[in-house]
């Protein structure tokens, strides 16, 4: 399995988590929370700072398909 599809099944765990937090605390307060995933390839390895931009351009897309629902 690559590694991005395991960083997104624990994402995935986290945000379940998050969501019975919420439950949970009900008016008190929201926990939430951004991501971005990059994967890196050490066959074909890339810089630091392209895969920030990566990461940071997939939290984005994910901030605004958070905000769609």
């Amino acid at each position: 399995m690559p590694t991005a599809d395991l960083a997104y099944r624990l994402i995935s765990r986290i945000e379940d988590s998050a969501c019975k937090l919420n439950e949970s605390l009900a008016d008190i307060a929201t926990f939430s929370f951004s991501f971005g995933v990059a994967e890196f390839d050490p066959k074909q390895p890339s810089e630091l700072e392209e895969l920030l931009q990566i990461a940071d351009a997939d939290m984005y897309k994910n901030k605004a398909a958070k905000k769609a629902r």
